[in-house]
C-alpha cells in the first residue's frame, strides 16, 4: 500500500510522491508540542488521530517534522532535549497510519 506523507509544524511542507503508486493514501502529519505528541489526518478526512505519544516515546516538545517518503520514515525534532528522532511509518490494511512503535535517535 503506497502513501504520501505531508509534514506540518504550523505550515504545510512540500510532499514527496512515489511514481507509479496506484492505491495512494495521503496524510497530513502535525506536531502538538503542548500535548507532547504527533498526530495525523488521512486526507480528505478532518479527524485528527494520534500517531506518536507517550505510549511510543517520551517527547518533551516535538516541533519540526520531516518525512522520507521513499523509506517511509518520520523525523521529529525535540528541541528541549536537543534530539531528532525517527520512526518507521506503516500504512495498515484499513488505510490508517501507525509507527512500528520504535523510537530511533538520529
Amino acid at each position: 500500500m503506497w502513501a504520501t506523507f505531508l509534514a506540518a509544524a504550523g505550515a504545510l511542507c512540500t510532499p514527496g510522491a512515489w511514481a507509479g503508486a496506484q492505491d495512494l493514501h495521503k496524510f497530513l502529519i502535525a506536531s502538538f508540542p503542548d500535548l507532547k505528541e504527533v498526530g495525523y489526518l488521512k486526507l480528505p478526512e478532518t479527524a485528527w488521530r494520534p500517531l506518536i505519544g507517550s505510549d511510543v516515546s517520551d517527547l518533551v516538545s516535538p516541533k519540526a517534522l520531516a518525512t522520507d517518503n521513499e523509506n517511509q520514515r518520520l523525523f521529529v525534532a525535540d528541541p528541549p532535549v536537543q534530539k531528532i528522532y525517527w520512526y518507521n511509518m506503516v500504512t495498515k490494511s484499513d488505510g490508517l497510519l501507525e509507527t512500528d512503535k520504535t523510537q530511533h535517535i538520529v
